[in-house]
């Protein structure tokens, strides 16, 4: 090891040819050439790019990379992340339930997320669909909104506590608004999911989402049209995932 200078830095007594040496073997194992003729004084170009590289052997963390190439580097990366981000995010930005799993014979609350609007139109209604085995459901109101309910009688009976439901909601809406494309918002109801769902099932719950320009269908893979490719759509229908009785 060298001497120690007065400003603190080691000295390698290396100067000179002997400093040029060095560099043109170190560059020729690292990158397979000896390092380019420079002159400060007549390459501007040249000039310049040595005021914001440093090299391996300079560099305070060490490495392979010089540290303007490694900054390139980062700032292609995060470019084509951005990229990428945009040109997907949308499509897997999607209606979905904040609680995707539930056990049956008991009681759910279902959150529905709305991410966005229609192509940059706002929202003004949403429409949800109830799966069958799904009982008593009951809508929050939501502030700037009103809310119905679409009543009729069940395919089917279903029990609830022991007692057989015969008729019931089968359909929410929400009206009102609007709301902004770039906000988000939620919607939620009150249910009780009945002891005749079976555990490991999925129950899917088909939203429409209308705007002022434009209607959103996210129903893939429900009962709408039974589209068994429900990860891989781009208007995948919430959907819940029934769990064992408690």
């Amino acid at each position: 090891m060298g001497a120690r200078s007065k400003t603190g830095q080691h000295q390698t007594g290396l100067t000179g040819r002997g400093w040029a040496r060095r560099a043109d073997k170190r560059d020729t194992l690292l990158y397979g050439r000896p390092s380019p003729p420079f002159s400060p004084k007549t390459d501007k170009a040249a000039s310049a790019h040595a005021a914001i590289c440093v090299d391996p052997g300079q560099a305070s963390g060490g490495g392979l990379i010089p540290r303007c190439e490694m900054t390139v580097f980062r700032k292609c990366f995060v470019f084509a992340g951005a990229l990428f981000a945009s040109l997907v995010g949308p499509a897997y930005a999607h209606v979905s339930l904040q609680t995707k799993q539930a056990p049956i014979a008991g009681p759910y609350t279902a959150v529905l997320s709305v991410p966005h609007g229609c192509n940059g139109s706002p929202t003004t209604k949403i429409r949800v669909r109830i799966p069958p085995g799904v009982v008593d459901v009951e809508p929050r109101v939501q502030p700037g909104w009103t809310v119905e309910t679409v009543k009729a009688d069940y395919s089917q009976p279903y029990t609830r506590s022991g007692a057989s439901v015969t008729t019931g909601v089968k359909e929410v809406i929400w009206s009102g608004g609007p709301l902004p494309d770039g906000q988000k918002e939620t919607f939620t109801f009150l249910a009780y999911l009945s002891d005749d769902l079976k555990a490991g099932a999925t129950l899917y719950f088909p939203v429409v989402q209308h705007c002022e320009q434009g209607v959103v269908r996210w129903i893939d893979g429900g009962p709408v049209n039974g589209n068994s490719a429900h990860d891989h759509s781009q208007s995948p229908a919430p959907r819940l995932t029934l769990l064992p009785k408690k």
